[in-house]
């Protein structure tokens, strides 16, 4: 049965619906509360016999059905008001019972006295006013839970129980509309103070406010309820009670004898106890009593009467509710009639109350909602959520938290499968375990391969004598400085962790603990494992891009303002004209707190109802009370007013159930068992033969900008499925703005798809599309180019068309339109859409009385592959090539074609699935048995291969599972790599619960690392327009799922980047001169974070801070100015973490770039490539901020290329010089050089294919021990950074001559440049064997909102830079002439000079952390080395290590010191001494330095010899300058030893001969090998050559050399191929092919390959260098051979 609440003492009835079951009338506590109040009564008669008994009261409507049971008068329902001296006795007579007095013996003996409430004239139900009558139909339950007592001492004068509900107000309401009149009309005094009243028919009722409950009252409540009867009787039967607490707008039936009850059946009084009322679809029941589950210090059940502070009786505490009600709102669009506000605050958390004596304090609604049950009855719910709840539920049961297994409770170290973990630098390590009960760290060496078992086993060999008495499991090894635990099973070499440490070269650090003393304050507890599902619990903390408009509690607050006025405006007819507006003002704030969304049956209600004001009355009382219940008919109703309140009534709550399930939050505790009996008939899709149709209603809540901008508006509707159109898109009429209650664009328009509903696909979506054609002659518009643009995109919204449990779509849609921020930008008039407020779409599809049900086909049947007939040759090396492709990017419809009509060939081709899948003719109804099929009798893809099933081009449902199911057998750590892919895959499924998102959940219950990492990657994607609710929900539920511990962490982490971006935006919009001091007072209230709690840090769950380094804080001085936030590690034995926190750029792209970078990075060690990658962690924390981890001891190319000057990067020695400095010796070198090579190939090959752009020296990064990165990764897939029409990326890399001068040891090429070559060509070649994993990937990816990636044309990229159709040879030649294009660009080191200048901030010496000088590694004073005496140039030496140059030597005596000191420096050197002396002392005179220049051609040793002379008189004239320049620090830094002056030992070296230059050759002389590659394929001779190294000339120059060959015999010489010439090279690389086509393999096996290696000159004969001669029939022709082969002397053909 229906029951709706009017918020009041009464209730308007509503004809109920024929058939249904009505429960009994069972007393309640109405009853009870009269006769309490009676017995009340009479205490006071017998204590105070003198007491006049005068009060004013409501008089008992008659029971409708039984006439007989009264004979009272029926009248208009009206009320006295009360003199002044009723309301004096009234308050006497209540205040002089002593309460405290009245023992329970005497209240139980008035209770059980048989003339108790026999005297119906003192009937003291008056004094609450409102009915207690249980044989009164329309009387309101009283309810002692829902009246509010507020200790107010301004109060103390007033009435305990005012007589008139509603007092005068004292100002408007905030919700838009003012109560003017006053309720109750005065009447003529009666003779009795009893008064008869025409019995209130639908929906005609009046509202009648409870009095607040005193303390006095809620004493003789608690005494009654304490009584041994009540105890006894009153709570048992009070839980068999229905109807009592039920408050309707229908007619409740009454038997026609009155029930039978025991005596204290009525006495429950327990507010507590709420009733369950019975649900039946159609109608509506609301709940008598309150929730107050959330009071927060509520423990006895008349405490949380005493608890209510929301008084509702008086007109200044309606004014303070409205006004909490609309705190902190938001203007909305410009409407007319009062100003209206969209509620933005109603989700008020309950437990947060001020008990504050005195204070007013806003208690959520929860007392409304519970009289609007129909607000969480099943058609207000979004059953779908509550579906996916119960999933959730049925999850987490199958992770019980006392598996350890899947709940440790603390962080697994990520392992990386690599081949030969070995590698070239051998298999043993040496490892640092701590151990309790040991003073010093146990080391030994192990070998990589070692399990980790055994390393422990190994550990407590030191502390145990007998290991069989030890159980290894229960030990675990933990990384010393993070929260992180080796995994027992796996090799020590697998983890990350073991792996940085070798690629760093520092120590291996682990610490031994017992398993049981391990922290688990991140594991599951027995309370988690019950905790109810409540998507919305936890998500306080989380950045929506659209709010909640309204929740229930405050529609139901609204639904009481409403009813208010609706029962004012019908309390008296002779006043209808002037309450009729605040009735429509009500209706219209409710619909503004729901988005403005304006019904078609609230627009006509309206109508009717102000029509009916007018009209006279047609019904008389009589005829109205005994009426049927009859719905839509006048003959229900006593005037055509209430006939049309009960229709706009019925209008407004079909709004509300459809705004709450289409928007809000599932009601906790909502089960689909309760649903289950609202399954209707249904009938099978297949079998319709009815075209799809909708009505396109409206757009509500459009932004007033749209109004002035745009003259008609039309929606494309598109039918989709597989992201393609499933027919032509349909184009609906162009209309205008509308206005009723707020500008909407309203069609009504029924829009037709000629299409059967049963073609249709389970997973078809409906696409709409709202366009704007701009007004031409708006002159406000905020962009004067609209006028000659087309029509602008105003927003787009999708929606499956069959829901979850695959029934077609029926009813009413509400669609969140996402529009993109332009086109919500305010315009002139400044009146633009809040972005977190919805447009609504309202789509209205048919309401067949049976339901249509998808049901799929049965699977046809799969050919066995042993049964089928072979293919033709030409068919099958079409299928093998087309199936051999890397992915379906640029099949053609032939193509597509023969795959699918070979599909059952193409089983033994892993990638070839998802190509026949993409060229199936059709996923209508009909062809699911045969995909299915297929489908289920494929082998198992791997996992990598499975991801491109969860694309946007495969919807369907069961693909997608399937799908999921392969992809179940990654490990948690390679699923680590792909969480954003599959975070993203999540848009493209149809409906929220899915295989993919539990998936998902249950890894992340599994594992911490996952659940971190989703998290954040799901706090991110909630800001997406157009899936974010979805997200929304996903973690909700990771919050229900991880567990309390985890939880805490996370909020923990949420918290501190709150103030962290809080900080850094403060910063960022500081003056230069202000930031210092703004970042120092922002660190402190950071600091007062870690004060009260450790926090593991957003880019890794094991790195724990304990506190800031303040001191060691900083900002950078790029344009985002982003922090630099040192941490101190909680874990003593660990390292201070640093990481860089940035806000005003979108971090989202460089954690893309970096995860293809790390992923590459994985291949290459599977393969056994270890390319020395530095990976380093990045993750978004938001919109435009994020975190990155910061690589220690590094340095960007521009801090090193200037330490030259700002041209430094012309130059070729800086990188080499910077590298030198930090590793001086020969081995350290070699070292580091080595480390740069390797780690270049990387960069160049991932910078290429990932299209890396905006590569100035300030984004390229250098670590002191060789490896280079790069950094900000803001323009990637090509998107190339511009200066004007200038492309600054014009290479296809970064590959300068300064590296190239490292890499090569010299400005030579060397063999090591054709390792770099070979590296390079390597990887490259690797990455395009998993093309498709990449492309996946990419693609996956284009949804995600990145400017940069959002189609086909981003992905091209990409597929033409992997070259997935060519040979690992042609991609060889190819790369090698990027290497040659990159190297040989100006462009480069152009762009790096235009940085320089654009950074140019040097303000004098470095700072205090960075070397003073570039070849110095820290700073040296006259305190610690001692006074200098002299200092002069002795003499020069000529060096040839890393080229030819001379040194000068510098002759030092120091005071105290005997013997001199001799230190070299170069002339570069020395200019770089005085440039940074003139910067330092700008006042002082320096001594002259001579000139760099030197004119002519001149000797080197001539000049060098000058050179000394000069050098000599300026250092000379320096040592006696000022003392504050000869003795300040960065004298004493120049003339500091170095470790390269150690090496030659005083004078003694000097005396040495210099290094001996390399020998020229002897006539005839050859040297060198060439290495080639030979194959054959296609009746044609492949001839790569690669390099050649140390090639000899005869004159001792370097050669130009080139490559010749023939093949033998050839008499016509029309073999000849050669090479292009390599210029003044020793060691070319060429990698060339020389190609022999139409050559078969016997004419082959009878010729010889002869190859001459010549130099090319310009003014005489090319000379030979030397040469090969291979015979053909040696070499095996089925597979390629590379080999290296030495030169010899070859007759020249």
């Amino acid at each position: 049965m229906a029951h709706i609440s009017s918020g009041n003492g009464f209730k308007f009835d509503r004809p109920a619906t024929p058939g249904e079951d009505r429960p009994k009338t069972i007393v309640g506590k109405e009853e009870a509360l009269r006769m309490e109040l009676e017995a009340l009564d009479k205490i006071k008669r017998e204590k105070r016999h003198t007491l006049p008994v005068t009060a004013s009261s409501i008089n008992s409507l008659p029971n409708p059905v039984t006439q007989t049971s009264t004979s009272r008068q029926e009248k208009d329902l009206m009320v006295f008001a009360e003199s002044e001296t009723q309301k004096d006795e009234q308050k006497d007579k209540f205040e002089d019972i002593d309460l405290e007095k009245l023992t329970k013996e005497e209240l139980e003996k008035l209770l059980l006295d048989d003339s108790f409430g026999v005297n119906k004239m003192t009937r003291p139900s008056s004094l609450l006013g409102c009915n207690l009558s249980a044989s009164y139909p329309g009387g309101h339950a009283f309810n002692p839970a829902s009246f509010h007592w507020t200790p107010t001492p301004t109060h103390a004068q007033t009435p305990i129980f005012p007589s008139v509900p509603f007092p005068k107000p004292t100002c408007s309401f905030q919700n838009g509309f003012s109560p003017a009149l006053s309720p109750f009309i005065s009447l003529p005094a009666q003779p009795t103070p009893f008064l008869s009243f025409t019995p209130v028919q639908p929906p005609a009722a009046l509202v009648y406010q409870q009095p607040a409950v005193t303390p006095e009252m809620a004493k003789l409540f608690d005494k009654i309820a304490s009584t041994s009867e009540y105890l006894k009787n009153g709570r048992s039967s009070s839980m068999e009670t229905e109807s009592g607490s039920v408050k309707s707008l229908e007619p409740m039936p009454q038997p026609s004898e009155p029930p039978s009850f025991s005596r204290f059946e009525w006495l429950d009084l327990d507010p507590l106890n709420k009733r369950k009322e019975v649900e039946v679809e159609g109608t509506r029941t609301v709940s008598g009593c309150p929730s107050i589950e959330e009071s927060g210090t509520a423990k006895d059940p008349w405490d949380a009467v005493l608890d209510e502070h929301e008084v509702v009786d008086n007109s200044s505490s309606s004014v303070q509710v409205e006004s909490k009600v609309t705190l902190a709102t938001q203007p909305r669009r410009a409407s007319t009639g009062a100003a209206v506000t969209r509620g933005q605050s109603f989700n008020i958390p309950a437990t947060s109350m001020d008990h504050s004596p005195g204070k007013q304090v806003y208690k959520g609604s929860t007392n409304a909602l519970s009289k609007y049950s129909i607000l969480q009855g099943n058609d207000a719910q979004n059953l779908e959520v509550v579906a996916f709840c119960e999933d959730i539920s049925k999850l987490r049961s199958k992770f019980p938290h006392i598996d350890l297994a899947t709940n440790p409770g603390y962080v697994l170290s990520p392992v990386i499968t690599q081949k030969d973990a070995g590698g070239d630098s051998g298999g043993s390590v040496k490892v640092s375990i701590e151990i309790s009960d040991s003073q010093q760290p146990v080391t030994f060496t192990c070998d990589v391969s070692s399990p980790v078992d055994l390393l422990i086993m190994q550990a407590l060999c030191w502390v145990h004598d007998d290991l069989n008495q030890v159980d290894i499991s229960s030990y675990v090894l933990k990384v010393c400085g993070q929260e992180e635990v080796l995994q027992n099973k796996h090799s020590l070499g697998s983890h990350e962790y073991v792996q940085n440490c070798r690629k760093w070269e520092t120590e291996i650090k682990l610490q031994l603990l017992f398993l049981s003393t391990m922290r688990r304050d991140l594991a599951r507890t027995a309370e988690d494992d019950i905790s109810p599902i409540v998507l919305e619990k936890y998500l306080g903390l989380v950045e929506r891009p659209f709010k909640e408009a309204v929740t229930r509690e405050g529609l139901a607050e609204y639904l009481e303002g409403y009813h208010k006025q609706v029962n004012l405006c019908l309390q008296n007819e002779s006043t209808l004209y002037k309450t009729v507006d605040s009735v429509v003002q009500s209706v219209k704030n409710l619909c503004c707190a729901l988005d403005e969304i304006e019904t078609p049956a609230i627009t006509d209600a309206i109508k009717r109802f102000k029509r009916s004001v007018n009209l006279p009355r047609t019904r008389s009382p009589e005829a109205g009370a005994t009426s049927s219940a009859s719905t839509g008919s006048a003959n229900g109703y006593d005037s055509p007013v209430e006939e049309s309140v009960a229709g706009l009534t019925d209008a407004v709550y079909d709004l509300a159930k459809l705004y709450l399930r289409s928007f809000c939050p599932a009601t906790p505790g909502c089960m689909m068992e309760e649903h289950m009996e609202d399954r209707r008939d249904s009938r099978e899709a297949s079998g319709t033969t009815e075209h799809l149709q909708f009505t396109l209603f409206a757009v509500h809540g459009i932004p007033a900008t749209w109004v002035s901008s745009f003259e008609k508006y039309y929606l494309m509707c598109a039918l989709t499925h597989n992201n393609r159109n499933l027919f032509k898109p349909v184009q609906s009429k162009k209309v205008g703005t509308y206005k009723s209650f707020f500008y909407h664009i309203k069609w009504d328009e029924l829009i037709n798809f000629p299409i059967s509903v049963a073609l249709l696909p389970l997973e078809a979506m409906l696409s709409l599309s709202l366009y704007g054609v701009l007004n031409q002659n708006a002159n406000n518009s905020p962009d004067t180019n609209k006028q000659r643009k087309g029509p602008e995109l105003l927003g787009k919204v999708s929606m499956p068309l069959f829901d979850f449990r695959r029934v077609l779509s029926r009813g009413s849609k509400l669609l969140s339109l996402w529009t993109s921020p332009q086109v919500l930008q305010p315009g002139a008039a400044g009146k633009g859409k809040n972005p977190s407020e919805r447009i609504i779409l309202q789509v209205d599809f048919p309401s067949p009385v049976v339901d249509v049900l998808y049901v799929g086909p049965q699977e046809n049947d799969c050919p066995d592959p042993q049964s089928l007939e072979p293919l033709d040759s030409g068919d099958r090396s079409e299928v093998e090539k087309l199936c051999g492709r890397a992915s379906a990017f640029g099949l053609s419809r032939a193509d597509r074609q023969l795959l699918w009509d070979q599909r059952y060939y193409c089983r033994d081709y892993e990638y070839s699935l998802p190509k026949i899948l993409a060229s199936a003719p059709s996923w209508d109804w009909g062809s699911m048995g045969e995909i299915h099929s297929l489908l289920h009798h494929w082998p198992p893809l791997s996992p990598v291969s499975a991801l491109e099933l969860l694309d946007s081009k495969f919807a369907d449902t069961e693909v997608r599972k399937v799908a999921v199911s392969w992809i179940e057998s990654s490990s948690d750590d390679e699923l680590a790599d792909y969480l954003p892919q599959l975070v993203q895959a999540v848009k493209f499924e149809c409906h929220l619960s899915n295989a993919l998102v539990m998936f998902l959940l249950s890894r992340a219950l599994g594992n911490i690392n996952i659940a971190h990492y989703l998290y954040w990657l799901l706090r991110d994607a909630v800001q997406d327009p157009a899936f974010g609710q979805r997200y929304d929900r996903i973690l909700g539920a990771l919050l229900c799922l991880c567990g309390t511990g985890l939880r805490a962490e996370l909020e923990k982490q949420t918290r501190l980047v709150q103030l962290l971006g809080a900080l850094a935006e403060k910063v960022r919009q500081a003056s230069s001169s202000t930031r210092q001091m703004v970042l120092l007072e922002g660190l402190e209230r950071v600091q007062s974070f870690f004060q009260k709690n450790s926090c593991r840090l957003p880019i890794s769950p094991s790195l724990v801070a304990k506190e800031l380094n303040i001191k060691a804080c900083s900002f950078f001085n790029s344009n985002a100015v982003p922090l630099k936030i040192a941490l101190v590690n909680a874990d003593p034995l660990g390292d201070e973490i640093n990481v860089m926190f940035k806000v005003g750029e979108d971090l989202r792209q460089d954690m893309l770039a970096l995860q293809m970078i790390r992923i590459m990075d994985r291949i290459w060690l599977q393969e056994g490539l270890d390319l020395r990658i530095v990976n380093f962690k990045c993750i978004s924390t938001g919109k435009d901020k994020g975190m990155v981890e910061l690589v220690p001891s590094s340095e960007t190319l521009r801090k090193i290329q200037v330490e030259y000057g700002v041209t430094g990067s012309f130059k070729d020695k800086p990188l080499a010089e910077w590298l030198r400095k930090y590793s001086p010796a020969e081995d350290e070198y070699e070292k580091a050089s080595e480390n740069f090579i390797y780690t270049c190939a990387g960069c160049c090959v991932a910078t290429y294919i990932l299209g890396i752009c905006d590569r100035h020296n300030d984004n390229i990064m250098l670590r002191s021990t060789g490896h280079m990165f790069h950094i900000d990764f803001g323009k990637f897939l090509g998107h190339a950074q511009m200066i004007g029409t200038f492309k600054r990326d014009r290479a296809p890399f970064v590959l300068t001559s300064d590296m190239a001068y490292v890499i090569n040891g010299g400005e030579r090429p060397t063999s090591r440049f054709q390792l770099f070559v070979d590296l390079c060509s390597q990887a490259y070649n690797l990455i395009r064997k998993h093309s498709n994993l990449f492309l996946n990937l990419l693609s996956l990816m284009t949804q995600s909102g990145l400017p940069e990636l959002t189609g086909v044309q981003d992905l091209k990229y990409v597929h033409d830079a992997l070259q997935p159709q060519t040979t690992d040879a042609e991609a060889t030649i190819f790369f090698t002439r990027l290497i040659e294009s990159s190297l040989g660009s100006v462009a480069t080191k152009f762009n790096f000079f235009i940085h320089n200048l654009a950074q140019l901030r040097f303000s004098g010496l470095p700072s205090n952390d960075e070397p003073i000088l570039s070849f110095a590694p820290r700073t040296y004073t006259m305190k610690q080395d001692g006074r200098i005496r002299d200092a002069s140039i002795f003499s020069f030496q000529k060096r040839y290590n890393p080229d030819k140059h001379y040194t000068y030597v510098i002759r030092i005596l120091r005071e105290g010191q005997s013997e001199p000191q001799f230190v070299f420096r170069t002339f570069d050197e020395f200019q770089e001494l005085h440039n940074k002396l003139t910067i330092l002392f700008p006042l002082w005179k320096l001594p002259g330095f001579p000139s760099k220049m030197v004119l002519g051609r001149t000797h080197i040793k001539d000049v060098a010899s000058k050179r000394k002379v000069e050098l000599s008189s300026y250092v000379h004239n320096l040592m006696r300058g000022s003392p504050e320049v000869t003795q300040c620090d960065l004298i004493y830094t120049f003339f500091h030893p170095i470790a390269r002056d150690d090496k030659t030992e005083g004078v003694e070296g000097l005396s040495k001969t210099p290094e001996t230059p390399p020998v020229s050759p002897t006539i005839g002389r050859v040297e060198g090998e060439v290495k080639l590659s030979v194959s054959y394929r296609n009746s044609t001779l492949f001839i790569m050559v690669m390099h050649i190294k140390d090639l000899m000339s005869n004159d001792g120059a370097d050669p130009n050399p080139y490559v010749k060959t023939y093949l033998l015999p050839d008499p016509h010489k029309t073999s000849k191929r050669k090479t292009k010439i390599a210029r003044k090279t020793r060691n070319p690389t060429f990698n060339e092919m020389l190609v022999y086509s139409g050559c078969s393999k016997e004419t082959l096996k009878q010729r010889e390959l002869q190859l001459s290696v010549l130099s090319a000159e310009s003014l005489r004969e090319n000379c030979c260098l030397g040469g090969i001669t291979l015979s053909l029939k040696d070499f095996d022709l089925s597979r390629e051979t590379v080999k290296w082969y030495k030169l010899t002397t070859v007759p020249y053909f």
